[in-house]
């Protein structure tokens, strides 16, 4: 498994970065945000979903793979990767059926920021939370690897952007505020 990570670098660095993100809940095929902490996860092996003309893979809110798939039924969640300098992109692998294929790799569409020494914290339901260290792996290289069967074992903390305002928005202030003359004959 250590090699098919290693080798996720390849992918993630060829396709650039959009700024649309989910998170995964493990008990629903619909993302969402642990609401215990400000983290976000890899989305379940059943909230995958397969292109049946295409054979690739996605999940709600911006993940999908860019490699044919073989594989028909997802098994299992098996690790994940992050690829960056302090803020980088997700790439989450699943193992699949038929026996022998090659993994699936979904790739996120949002930046986040480097894993290594988050903490998880998980609370039992009965009002017991304990906390433990995530399984992000010491970083090699530009990335760092999560090796796990719980998408909870790996948390990433998303790149929040500040909200800028459309040109729409900016060309009405600037009618609103009014536009300062121009003195055409002034040299530049």
């Amino acid at each position: 498994m250590y090699s098919l990570l290693k080798n996720i670098v390849i992918v993630v660095t060829t396709l650039g970065a959009c700024q649309v993100f989910a998170a995964a809940d493990t008990a629903s095929s619909t993302p969402a945000q642990n609401n215990a902490t400000k983290y976000y996860y890899c989305p379940s092996a059943a909230a995958l979903q397969l292109d049946p003309q295409k054979h690739v893979w996605s999940a709600v809110g911006g993940w999908k793979s860019y490699d044919v798939s073989f594989v028909r039924n997802v098994t299992q969640f098996i690790g994940a990767q992050w690829t960056g300098v302090n803020i980088g992109q997700l790439t989450c692998v699943y193992a699949g059926m038929p026996e022998g294929t090659f993994p699936i790799k979904l790739v996120s569409n949002h930046l986040f920021h480097f894993p290594y020494k988050i903490t998880v914290v998980e609370d039992n339901g009965n009002g017991v939370i304990t906390t433990r260290p995530s399984k992000w792996l010491h970083p090699e290289g530009g990335y760092i690897n999560c090796y796990s069967k719980l998408q909870l074992d790996c948390p990433l903390e998303p790149v929040v952007e500040e909200r800028q305002e459309s040109f729409y928005d900016q060309a009405l202030k600037l009618k609103q505020d009014g536009i300062p003359a121009i003195d055409r004959g002034a040299a530049f």
